[in-house]
């Protein structure tokens, strides 16, 4: 870029002027500190007060700001304030090509200082424009962001020629400056303001992707209550005694109503009861694990004698327990066997759900709690990723034991005491990733 060159001045530079120029500025910096960052209206707001201020302190016609195109081959007139009529227009363009040598100042010049329009070199060429608008002299000030000019405004004063004093081009040149610092804080408002509205979407998204679990979730446990109601129901013409066969569906049904209402919690976030009393759950459990697992399958469950509490909701214990059957039964070939076992030990309590079935590969033992991760086909892979939410958020601990061929065992083991019932609010859908 050509170095900025002095301007040249004509006329004395009286106290006065001096005087009028700087209460000018003192006005419109005051005003233009008003201005609140707001993107592009802080832009316009920042060049209405600018021109008016310009326009009244130095007594011109016309102010006017002018911004240079990406291609900086011309300027376009985005707002003029006039001041005869106090009214503010737009428009009007000046190509590089048309007048290259006011091109030449803009862009290598502090203040264009020109006194006589019509004669000077740098805006003669402009003379069909300087005459109908009567034009006389110009007063033109680079607007400049990171050392580049962007735009300028322009001065025009009506009639004859205006010798410019110091003082009103230190004005001008302030008030520019001002400018050049409120359209740095308008981008930087529109950058955060594009980061926010980034911020906002993604997360709308992560919202999105909490229902597609939640709804994962869901599916993944009515499908086991529907498949135990099926199989009941299958079985109804072969009973003898309908009265308990129809209350074998009505506890599956009566669980899958449980379900729905703490998921409904969940969702709108209410307070769970935060504990469980995991005998009288166990037994509740009972013939409803027997009617998933079906008579073809050697099923167990041992039940401890005393009562035992745990910190954390009913369902979820549910969840734990018919999730961990429900595996193991996928799980069998011929001969199937599978024992649930509940006992206390010291202050912790202890569940193991072993199978003889198929077992699993270290690869597979790898990522068993990986969310919607399955080897089995029609399987979404929720069922032990919710497991592994439940127990981490309990403070739990879990561990896995298995060899192909041979079967699997998953053991876990809950404290008793001093768990925290708020940890019980975590939605399920939210797993931990490891």
């Amino acid at each position: 870029m050509a170095s900025r060159s002095e301007p040249r001045f004509v006329g004395a530079t009286s106290a006065d002027d001096g005087s009028r120029a700087h209460i000018g500025f003192e006005t419109a910096r005051l005003r233009l500190a008003e201005i609140k960052s707001e993107g592009n209206d802080t832009r316009l707001s920042a060049y209405r007060v600018a021109c008016e201020q310009s326009a009244r302190t130095l007594g011109v016609e016309h102010v006017s700001v002018w911004m240079l195109s990406s291609a900086r081959d011309h300027i376009h007139c985005t707002l003029r304030y006039t001041l005869s009529t106090n009214s503010f227009s737009d428009g009007g363009t000046i190509s590089a090509l048309e007048a290259p040598d006011y091109f030449s100042a803009v862009l290598s010049r502090r203040v264009v200082v020109v006194p006589d329009a019509h004669r000077d070199p740098i805006t003669a060429v402009m003379g069909n424009y300087l005459r109908e608008a009567k034009v006389g002299g110009l007063l033109d000030v680079p607007i400049y962001r990171d050392g580049t000019v962007v735009g300028v405004v322009c001065h025009e004063h009506v009639g004859g020629p205006r010798h410019w004093t110091q003082n009103e081009a230190n004005f001008a040149s302030a008030v520019a400056d001002m400018l050049t610092i409120l359209i740095d804080q308008a981008e930087r408002a529109e950058l955060r303001a594009a980061i926010d509205a980034q911020l906002q979407l993604e997360a709308q998204s992560q919202k999105m992707q909490a229902l597609v679990k939640l709804a994962r979730v869901v599916t993944h446990d009515l499908s086991n209550l529907l498949t135990i109601a099926t199989l009941r129901a299958d079985t109804l013409a072969k009973e003898k005694d309908i009265n308990a066969a129809s209350q074998d569906i009505s506890q599956v049904l009566s669980y899958g109503n449980q379900l729905l209402r703490h998921l409904k919690d969940f969702c709108e976030e209410r307070v769970p009861s935060g504990q469980v009393q995991v005998r009288e759950t166990l037994q509740h459990l009972d013939p409803i694990i027997q009617a998933m697992v079906g008579k073809d399958v050697e099923f167990e469950l041992t039940i401890p004698d005393e009562d035992i509490v745990l910190g954390f909701s009913r369902i979820e214990f549910e969840q734990v327990v018919m999730n961990l059957v429900g595996n193991a039964r996928d799980a069998l070939t011929d001969n199937g066997k599978i024992s649930a076992q509940v006992w206390r030990e010291g202050g912790s309590l202890h569940l193991d759900v072993a199978d003889n079935g198929r077992g699993m590969s270290p690869a597979t033992r790898d990522r068993l709690f990986e969310p919607f991760y399955s080897t089995k086909e029609g399987h979404t892979g929720i069922g032990l990723a919710a497991v592994y939410g439940i127990v981490r958020r309990a403070h739990g601990e879990i561990d896995v034991v298995s060899t192909l061929g041979e079967g699997t065992k998953f053991r876990l083991v809950f404290p008793i005491k001093d768990v925290a019932k708020e940890s019980a609010l975590d939605h399920p859908w939210e797993l931990d990733a490891h």
